[in-house]
């Protein structure tokens, strides 16, 4: 394990931690639709992984073909995975953020606040373009640039929380 490099030891890692998940999931009890189809996307990532770390490890087609498939599986799985959020109306809750943020900007009320509630929501829907959906990234991209040139103007409201020792209270 001493002499692979960094990328290698980094894809087995990632690998174990999300089979782990997904196993995690399933021992949680009966899990319902929206956790099965997390679940294997979760699976998939992990097993994508793996044989990615295999691949470095023993240099096979094998495992280069394997990685292949799965790759063509993941947008499979994320696809029904959002398919099952929004049958379970749990979509509601990132519309809903995504609404207030956005009213809350456009009324020019509580923007310090408005950003904080984008930005945890530019980052999911970045996560998602980056490592499942790359080919969409584009407008997540000009979104976040977007936020920046809004949060800069702002700046000044988030000093506290960007302060490396905050001053407490009394």
């Amino acid at each position: 394990m001493g002499d692979m490099d960094m990328r290698t030891r980094t894809s087995l890692f990632c690998g174990v931690l999300a089979l782990a998940i997904a196993v995690s999931v399933l021992l949680k009890g009966k899990p319902r639709l929206p956790q099965l189809f997390f679940t294997g996307l979760a699976g998939d990532i992990g097993l994508w992984y793996l044989a990615q770390w295999l691949y470095h490890v023993v240099r096979s087609d094998l495992w280069a073909r394997f990685t292949s498939v799965l790759a063509v599986l993941l947008p499979q799985f994320a696809v029904q995975f959002f398919g099952a959020i929004i049958g379970s109306h749990f979509a509601a809750f990132f519309f809903a953020v995504q609404l207030i943020g956005g009213l809350l900007l456009l009324s020019s009320f509580f923007v310090p606040l408005a950003l904080i509630l984008l930005a945890a929501e530019l980052y999911n829907i970045l996560a998602f373009h980056l490592t499942m959906s790359p080919a969409g990234i584009a407008v997540p991209l000009v979104a976040c640039v977007l936020w920046v040139l809004v949060f800069l103007q702002y700046r000044d409201s988030f000093s506290g929380v960007l302060a490396t020792k905050p001053v407490t209270q009394g």
